[in-house]
């Protein structure tokens, strides 16, 4: 299992809490410094992570390859909170 940290400069702190290993995704620490909002694992896949900052913006991430796999488009608002529907695989809400 993992336990995943959000900072306020748009960091990211992966902990495998079953060998110990940390993981440090960059996200808007390098640009913009907007901070994390939320932060939901796809259920249907180990390594993507979907995350939303204070800027509206939302990114999807290959924990496994420490890379960003697709940036959407900015909302007028900064998004509260995330879930993927599990109705439909790969779609997600946002409020």
């Amino acid at each position: 299992s993992r336990l995943l940290l959000g900072d306020a400069d748009g960091a990211l702190h992966v902990y495998h809490t079953a060998n110990g290993k940390k993981t440090l995704i960059l996200g808007k620490s390098k640009t913009s410094k907007d901070s994390v909002t939320d932060a939901q694992w796809d259920p249907l896949s180990e390594d993507y992570l979907l995350v939303s900052f204070q800027d509206g913006s939302l990114s999807l991430y290959d924990v496994s390859s420490l890379r960003e796999i697709h940036a959407f488009d900015i909302q007028s608002q900064p998004v509260k909170s995330m879930a993927w529907a599990k109705s439909q695989p790969g779609n997600f809400l946002t409020s």
